[in-house]
């Protein structure tokens, strides 16, 4: 399969993927993410998802699956602050006091 296909393929399956958040079918480990039933029939020719060989749909649905799982986990984690970063400035000119 070449490289662009791959590319279109991964577009077309993170934009179907933040649709599918977007309308309240968000991924969860018991529901299985299939790209056929998140898009229309129009949208699945049109990203060549036609052209895939049944073996090839089913690895594109896994991996869809696992992606959709990682980055709800991802996003639903929010990320502690770091108590040791440190911010730096420096104000240009004269600086009087806050008042």
């Amino acid at each position: 399969m070449p490289k662009s296909t791959l590319v279109a393929l991964t577009l077309c399956s993170t934009l179907l993927f933040f649709t599918a958040i977007g309308q309240g079918k968000g991924p969860s480990v018991e529901t299985s993410l299939r790209l056929d039933s998140l898009m229309t029939a129009a949208d699945f020719k049109s990203c060549g998802l036609n052209k895939l060989s049944a073996e090839e749909m089913s690895h594109l649905n896994a991996w869809l699956q696992s992606f959709a799982v990682r980055l709800a986990t991802t996003a639903s984690a929010p990320e502690e602050p770091n108590a040791t970063d440190v911010i730096e400035s420096q104000v240009a000119g004269d600086f009087n006091g806050w008042d």
